[in-house]
Parts: C-alpha cells; sequence; structure tokens
C-alpha cells in the first residue's frame, strides 16, 4: 500500500494542481482534477437516478444508488480539499 500512494504522490508532483472551473477541459492529462470532478458528477447523476427509479419501480431504496452517490460526492468533496493540501506543503 505504501508504495502505491509514493506513486501516487510521485504523478501528482508532475501534474498541474488546481481547483477545477467548469471552463477546463476534463480530458486534459496535465490537470487531473477536472477529470475527476467530472467523474465525480457522473457518479452523483448516476446515484440520483438509481435511487429514484428503483424508488418508482420497486417501492424501496436501493444501496447502490447511494453508494455511487457517496462515492461521488466524496470526489468532490477530494477535488476541492486537494488544491489546498497542496498548496499548504
Amino acid at each position: 500500500m505504501i508504495p502505491f500512494l509514493v506513486g501516487f504522490s510521485l504523478i501528482f508532483k508532475k501534474r498541474e494542481i488546481i481547483k477545477p472551473n467548469w471552463n477546463d477541459d476534463p480530458l486534459t492529462r496535465r490537470k487531473p482534477l477536472p477529470f475527476i470532478q467530472f467523474a465525480a458528477y457522473i457518479f452523483v447523476a448516476n446515484g440520483i437516478a438509481t435511487i429514484i427509479s428503483t424508488a418508482i419501480r420497486d417501492h424501496q431504496l436501493n444501496g447502490n444508488g447511494l453508494v455511487n452517490m457517496d462515492f461521488g460526492i466524496g470526489m468532490l468533496i477530494g477535488t476541492q480539499l486537494t488544491p489546498l493540501w497542496i498548496k499548504n506543503k
């Protein structure tokens, strides 16, 4: 696990870490955070759609939708906190 974290930090040192903006291209390799934000919005939207469709069809709450939505929200929080964390180092 530790070699993975060290390798992950080396990847971030070669990239430009700035707070994502709506005008940023999510597919650029120099800035990884816009892609992570884009994926987070996909997870949140997928989770909400799964919860609503399951509630309408089966009249129950779907755990997979909650997991997707929580994962996306966690990614969004991470994209907001990462530039602050990198700047303080």
